[in-house]
């Protein structure tokens, strides 16, 4: 059956999913500020900020992620719910959150920040009254459902970082490096942010205190437990916009409204044009995507075809892939083992015949690629600009077909760190006005022997 119904409904249901952060964002910072135009414009700001929309076009995890962060946080400034229904929905969202990602356990640090500075207690009411320990019991017990039913949810831990070295120098530094990349592809937020934060300094605002420390904290715990990507930086986002919102508000009673739409309509307008371009690349599409339809628009799809890309596979005949399998048994994955098993006349899409190499690991093949090339009669080689998989040495033997080859055709960018493909956008927004596409540099040869 066509699995294509399967992408379409989850990429819908990212869309909404992020609609509806972006409607939370706009309820929690009316909440905090009790400014109408304030609050929408920090939805506004959610909506086109670089890191919020490209996870937004991908159907992966990282919405939800957010949605759950905004979602508690809009149940713990609700302002007509009483504090015991406010710190109750609130972990219980948090808990259930849980079961996306570990990583929105992480809230319930704010949820006792929150306790503390914006509900005026005591360090002693933090450990005498219940109202913590209960949120402390409805996180945890919801937050061991998911192990229970599923303990490859743990799948992670191996990737934490907790054997590499560490330092105290690394672990305080790690609050200026791990949002350092934010003041670079956010910059229109982190300015109104900073904004906020000289006004609330002098107006003692709490809630400019609690981001600061929880963000602090979750840049320490990603130091010490994991390491900084880009993604992990998308529940920081919330707080920012929040923030950025609070300092619209002041802005707009520190200046003269004339100087104030100006600058407003020139920060909205510069946003725009940042979120539109990065719109039009995901919509242009992979460089992955192009190659497979030039084959394809080429009549190339008939005719024998090696790959060696960057996360690049090409839909596969039976036959190819039992050749691969010959070759190495352990490459094959999922995918590989359907088609197998599938009928050509009842796949929509067409297949090819496709020595798909990225995770083919057999030394001797990889020695005699070209006798085997030329005596197999492949066609055409798909190969990767750059040693995607740092192996210098066999990166060159495959390399070594395209001699007296000729280049028919190329995509993608040489911008590594910009890919939606790898959740990455950065380290600056400027290279999304030069790059044509996202994706690996990519190029075609047709070979000659």
């Amino acid at each position: 059956s066509d699995p294509s119904i399967f992408f379409i409904t989850g990429r819908l249901i990212i869309i909404s999913l992020s609609l509806m952060s972006i409607y939370l964002v706009y309820k929690i910072t009316e909440a905090i500020t009790k400014d109408k135009k304030s609050a929408i414009l920090a939805g506004f700001l959610t909506a086109t900020s670089v890191v919020h929309l490209s996870r937004s076009i991908t159907g992966k995890h990282w919405i939800p992620i957010f949605l759950f962060f905004a979602f508690a946080l809009f149940c713990l400034t609700h302002p007509n719910w009483s504090l015991k229904k406010r710190f109750l929905l609130a972990s219980f969202v948090t808990g259930l959150g849980t079961g996306v990602s570990t990583i929105v356990i992480m809230f319930s640090i704010y949820i006792a920040l929150w306790f503390w500075l914006h509900e005026k207690k005591t360090i002693k009411e933090l450990f005498t009254d219940w109202t913590l320990y209960k949120s402390a019991i409805v996180i945890a017990g919801l937050s061991i459902i998911p192990i229970l039913l599923y303990p490859a949810s743990l799948g992670f831990v191996p990737d934490t970082t907790l054997r590499n070295t560490k330092t105290f120098f690394g672990a305080l530094s790690s609050v200026f490096m791990f949002p350092r990349e934010l003041i670079f592809i956010e910059p229109i937020i982190m300015l109104l942010f900073f904004t906020g934060v000289f006004f609330a300094i002098k107006k003692k605002e709490k809630f400019f205190l609690s981001s600061i420390i929880f963000i602090t904290l979750y840049s320490i715990i990603f130091y010490l437990f994991f390491r900084f990507e880009q993604r992990f930086l998308l529940p920081i986002i919330l707080f920012l916009v929040i923030g950025a919102g609070f300092g619209i508000k002041e802005l707009g009673t520190a200046l003269s409204k004339k100087t104030f739409d100006l600058l407003i309509y020139s920060l909205i307008l510069i946003t725009v044009i940042i979120s539109a371009r990065l719109s039009f690349l995901g919509f242009v599409n992979d460089s992955r995507v192009h190659t497979k339809n030039w084959l394809i628009e080429k009549s190339a799809h008939n005719e024998k075809v090696i790959v060696y890309a960057n996360l690049m596979r090409l839909p596969n005949k039976k036959e190819a892939v039992l050749e691969q399998e010959k070759i190495d048994p352990k490459s094959l994955r999922t995918v590989d083992q359907a088609e197998k098993n599938i009928r050509d006349e009842i796949r929509r899409e067409f297949p090819f015949y496709a020595l798909n190499l990225y995770t083919v690991r057999n030394e001797n093949f990889y020695k005699n690629i070209r006798n085997y090339a030329e005596k197999e009669k492949y066609k055409y080689l798909i190969v990767s600009k750059e040693d995607f998989l740092d192996d210098k040495e066999q990166f060159e033997q495959v390399k070594s077909l395209t001699k007296n080859a000729s280049l028919v055709a190329n995509f993608g960018n040489s911008k590594r760190h910009y890919s939606l493909a790898k959740s990455e956008i950065g380290p600056t927004i400027f290279p999304l006005f030069k790059i044509k596409e996202f994706g690996p540099e990519i190029e075609i040869y047709k070979l000659e022997f």
